[in-house]
């Protein structure tokens, strides 16, 4: 009966048993955990350890709240009724996927175009914004990544392709408050097809940093949303040290930090 119950499960027998590596508890990646891409086809991840930072045409979303992010499924049925009035049988007529998140950046233009839509939002060049206008969002469905480490090292990605935003949480200004952008997306249908969601575990190559692309171009400066190859090759060609940095974050204020004394 065991080895009938593997064979239709498909899984190694010792996945049969109590095994705590499969439980992990909730906690971000080194650097950005949430990105978003505003294009109308964009170029989707197809794994858990590809830079988001590499992938053309995705934004950080910075620091969520300590709620990270939620999922939520709900299923609607069709219930079919006989004569007296019983359920003889149900049917999936809908499902609807959400992913809600509280951003805590919320003068990073990408956050802000979140909210108020894209066409909305003037950037400046470190990446805040310093005008917005709150008028349509143009009905934009943007594409969603959230990336987490899970407790066991692996690397949990999940891609939402395409999504609306269907609620947005009151934006509160009280004294000694972190002020932040609540919102809840509902996963669209794909334009080109193909799933809505799609996730992926994978363990991480290496936590070393990549060296610097000989043959990139010097950027003319860089931001918060610049690549690691362009953060490196500007840091090089201005002579910036950028050890210990781990990620776009940490290089990006180590650029900052080496100009701000260059000033003075």
């Amino acid at each position: 009966m065991a080895e009938e119950r593997e064979n239709n499960l498909g899984l190694a027998p010792d996945t049969l048993d109590l095994n705590s590596a499969f439980v992990s508890v909730a906690q971000p990646i080194e650097g950005g955990a949430a990105w978003v891409c505003f294009d109308e086809n964009p170029v989707y991840p197809t794994d858990a350890v590809t830079p988001m930072s590499s992938i053309p045409g995705w934004y950080s979303l910075g620091e969520l709240s300590t709620n990270g992010f939620t999922e939520a499924k709900s299923v609607s049925s069709d219930a079919k009724r006989g004569w007296h009035n019983t359920v003889l049988l149900t049917s999936e007529s809908e499902t609807t996927e959400t992913y809600k998140a509280e951003f805590l950046e919320y003068v990073r233009a990408s956050v802000a175009m979140l909210r108020y839509g894209k066409d909305n939002v003037d950037v400046n060049e470190d990446g805040s914004w310093k005008h917005l206008k709150h008028g349509s969002t143009g009905n934009q469905t943007p594409a969603f990544v959230f990336d987490e480490l899970e407790s066991n090292g692996h690397l949990h990605r999940t891609l939402v392709k395409r999504a609306s935003g269907t609620e947005f949480d009151n934006v509160g200004h009280e004294v000694g408050n972190l002020i932040y952008y609540g919102m809840t997306f509902t996963a669209l249908a794909p334009k080109g097809g193909g799933e809505a969601i799609e996730e992926w575990r994978a363990k991480p190559a290496s936590d070393s940093p990549s060296e610097p692309d000989e043959d990139a171009s010097v950027p003319e400066s860089v931001n918060s949303n610049s690549t690691t190859a362009e953060l490196e090759a500007y840091a090089k060609a201005h002579g910036i040290d950028l050890s210990g940095c781990t990620n776009n974050a940490d290089r990006y204020a180590a650029i900052q930090a080496a100009e701000s004394l260059g000033a003075e």
